[in-house]
């Protein structure tokens, strides 16, 4: 079936789900990993992506624990990130918006849980790369990949690595300000943001 010239017209607008739109590492996953180990981690402690350079240990054991924690009923319990409803609604109505995750394709059932509780109707295809999968045969795919695939025009992430890639292709990225993805300049075509209310004025 043709498309419209209205539908033709909708600007592609690819959104990261962890710490974008859903609080995970700055609170939930946070708490998990304290009331399990007895630590006291605050926000600001996560100076990296990589949660081993905090918490320690190998990145085959943070993984384990944050996947522990995906399949916890604290993840379900997730809060969305402050005014992430509203502008994605705004946004929704005049965009066509895709979300691309480093989470594992064996979590969409999970994923599509916590969406639903905050984003239910907004979101109808969701591109997991499977970062944090240990089995050789799962695919793996870069962010910048599956956004030139889609023909995304614009991004949005809290991960710096993941931004310098998508931005290597020429899409431009807005990157969520985070403890963990702080430097003191940013490559060409990212540009830092404070809050959803902040993205939906550059977006509108």
């Amino acid at each position: 079936m043709a498309s419209t010239d209205n539908e033709s017209h909708r600007r592609i607008i690819g959104i990261d789900i962890d710490d974008v739109l859903i609080s995970t590492h700055s609170k939930p996953l946070n708490d998990f990993y304290n009331a399990k180990f007895g630590t006291s981690w605050k926000k600001e402690d996560y100076h990296s992506h990589n949660l081993e350079e905090v918490w320690g240990g190998t990145r085959e054991e943070a993984v384990d624990i944050v996947n522990e924690y995906l399949n916890s009923q604290e993840h379900d319990k997730s809060p969305a990130i402050e005014y992430a409803k509203e502008a994605i609604t705004q946004l929704a109505k005049h965009n066509s918006l895709v979300l691309v995750t480093a989470r594992n394709q064996d979590m969409e059932e999970k994923t599509l849980t916590i969406l639903n509780t905050h984003f239910i109707g907004i979101f109808n295809k969701i591109y997991f790369t499977n970062q944090f999968v240990k089995d050789s045969k799962a695919e793996k795919r870069s962010k910048s990949s599956v956004c030139k695939e889609l023909g995304v025009e614009i991004f949005i992430d809290d991960a710096l690595h993941n931004a310098e890639d998508i931005a290597s292709v020429g899409i431009p990225v807005l990157l969520f300000d985070q403890p963990w993805n702080q430097t003191d300049t940013l490559p060409p075509l990212i540009t830092r943001v404070h809050s959803w209310k902040e993205i939906l004025k550059k977006l509108s």
